[in-house]
């Protein structure tokens, strides 16, 4: 893997500048506005984007922030400053594969500028490690940053962006809301590729998805029935994009409830269950990455070993150059 991303330095003499931008749908202004004062009183700098921060015009569409053309250009301008030194997605939603052809990945992979997003950001966080072996980081956005998220939330997120994060993942502070899950006992290594399904799912079969030979594949999802997940993971059966996975880590599916009333959320788990185990790899459930208010930020695109007895992610490498485990800046 080909490292390019700096680490972002902070302390009483440096506030590293987070530049905001709203690749996929527009906010809600006052969650992106508790977001920007969260980052901000943590010791960040936000530079927003032509677009981070618009609201929702129902007069035009309530789908994205802006057309694709615009997006892209606020996303160019960002990389292109050289006062910002991290790009941070205002939200998911919608939107990002729409910016494929018409960003240029090689601007934002060569800037050593770390994306921070997820959800809908893997339409570019898949894309920058399948073209340019850049890695990025996968995490809540700034409208999911607030003084209310649970500790381990924002202190992953702080420590991920800094270069801090634990190799042993996860360490919580604080019970996970459902207890890790062992699916197929074992123990494997390779590259941690956390990804939502339906971005993946969307993406095999084009140049912007990686291959998944080997690796540690962590999918999360939100807002899908059991009937879409199943197709998702039938999808990617007949792509024939996972049968050489090294690890599977089924992370939070959120609110995949049905709209017929015909079957229950815990019905698109077990889906996801019965694929998961249809595999044959190593297999874990549970795992506090998603949509959840407890969300661990995750490295994209980085060496990891998943081990299920007990069920624990280590990871290997960094994708930051002075590499991990290092002490926790000040001031917290």
């Amino acid at each position: 893997m080909q490292r390019r991303i700096g680490p972002l330095i902070a302390g009483p003499e440096r506030r590293p500048t987070l530049g905001i931008a709203a690749p996929s749908s527009a906010v809600d202004p006052e969650r992106f506005a508790r977001g920007i004062t969260y980052l901000e009183s943590i010791g960040f700098n936000c530079r927003l984007g032509a677009l981070a921060g618009r609201p929702i015009d129902r007069s035009k569409s309530a789908l994205h922030a802006a057309t694709p053309d615009e997006r892209a250009r606020e996303l160019r301008a960002l990389v292109a400053d050289p006062e910002v030194d991290a790009i941070v997605a205002a939200r998911g939603g919608a939107g990002a594969l729409g910016l494929l052809g018409r960003l240029d990945l090689a601007e934002l992979a060569a800037s050593g500028k770390c994306l921070v997003g997820m959800s809908d950001c893997t339409a570019l966080s898949l894309p920058l490690l399948a073209q340019y072996d850049t890695p990025s980081l996968a995490g809540p956005m700034v409208v999911q940053l607030h003084d209310g998220c649970p500790e381990t939330t924002r202190t992953s997120w702080r420590d991920a962006l800094l270069g801090h994060t634990p190799r042993e993942l996860p360490p919580l502070a604080e019970p996970t809301p459902t207890p890790l899950t062992v699916l197929t006992p074992g123990r494997a290594e390779g590259l941690l590729i956390p990804a939502n399904l339906s971005l993946l799912a969307a993406l095999v079969g084009t140049p912007y998805c990686p291959s998944l030979d080997g690796a540690i594949l962590l999918i999360e999802e939100i807002d899908e029935t059991p009937s879409s997940l199943d197709r998702m993971f039938e999808r990617l059966r007949l792509s024939g994009a996972c049968d050489r996975l090294g690890g599977l880590i089924l992370g939070q599916l959120t609110n995949c409830l049905p709209r017929d009333g015909a079957s229950i959320e815990a019905d698109g788990a077990k889906v996801a269950e019965a694929w998961a185990r249809s595999l044959g790899v190593p297999a874990i459930a549970g795992f506090p990455h998603g949509h959840e208010a407890l969300c661990l930020t995750l490295p994209v695109g980085v060496p990891a070993r998943l081990e299920t007895d007990p069920g624990q992610l280590t990871l290997l490498d960094s994708i930051w150059t002075h590499g991990p485990g290092l002490p926790p800046a000040d001031p917290r």
